[in-house]
């Protein structure tokens, strides 16, 4: 009877574990501020507000320079933990219509990922934190 019971407080909580394990790693709900890499510019600071919905992800991204204003995140799919998705630029002459493809991983309460200019190549690293709402 004991053996039983240890058992099956050890099954719960393998499972347990592994099942918060899961969420922390592909849920990426929620506003994430944090800044790009390699973008040429002076304020590379992005806003990034996701709402995941069982498979569904929408988001809005801000970019503090005016590349993004307000942008909708388009063809965002979630594979294996990791979130990717695109985004058109629509403000500053500079980027204005440039198509951006994006890759990030959650860890915590922070995101890592890399960002890329499909028309010219430019690519680089960015790092998001989870904000408090």
């Amino acid at each position: 009877m004991k053996k039983t019971l240890l058992l099956a407080l050890f099954i719960i909580l393998v499972f347990g574990c592994a099942r918060m394990q899961g969420k922390g790693t592909s849920d990426f709900t929620g506003t994430w501020l944090g800044s790009a890499e390699n973008t040429g510019s002076d304020n590379p600071t992005f806003l990034l507000i996701i709402e995941q919905k069982g498979s569904t992800i929408s988001g809005i991204l801000t970019s503090m320079d005016g590349t993004f204003q307000k942008v909708s995140i388009v063809n965002a799919a979630l594979n294996n933990g990791t979130l990717t998705f695109r985004a058109v630029s629509n403000g500053g002459d500079r980027y204005r219509g440039h198509i951006f493809d994006f890759s990030m991983n959650r860890n915590g309460e922070n995101i890592q990922g890399r960002w890329r200019d499909v028309l010219y190549g430019n690519q680089g690293s960015l790092t998001l934190t989870k904000q408090k709402e």
